[in-house]
């Protein structure tokens, strides 16, 4: 939106808060997800399939939901890694611009 005013260094800035934002969340906040499911989850819940009871998770479950939150983790830093050119550009551009 901000493109479209004319407000390029504040598009810009807005574009950078949520750069960091979303590496802080990501990379910083999920491990601690992923850590309470992991330690947590195990303590408050009974690792149970009762379904007649409301009980749906069951040991096999809670494992298999934990393997995935760290293959999502896993899968990600690759990402980051074929992005790179693009951030090199991107800062290039960000200096040069008189932004930075």
């Amino acid at each position: 939106m901000f493109r479209y005013l004319s407000l390029n260094k504040l598009c810009d800035a807005t574009f950078v808060w949520f750069l960091l934002s979303w590496l802080v969340t990501r990379h910083g906040l999920f491990l601690v997800v992923i850590k309470s499911v992991y330690t947590d989850l195990p303590k408050y819940t009974n690792l149970e399939w009762a379904p007649e009871r409301g009980r749906y998770i069951s040991y096999e479950i809670w494992l298999g939901y934990v393997g995935m939150l760290v293959a999502l983790q896993v899968i990600d830093p690759p990402t980051l890694y074929e992005r790179e050119p693009a951030n090199v550009f991107l800062c290039r551009y960000y200096k040069s611009s008189g932004f930075g």
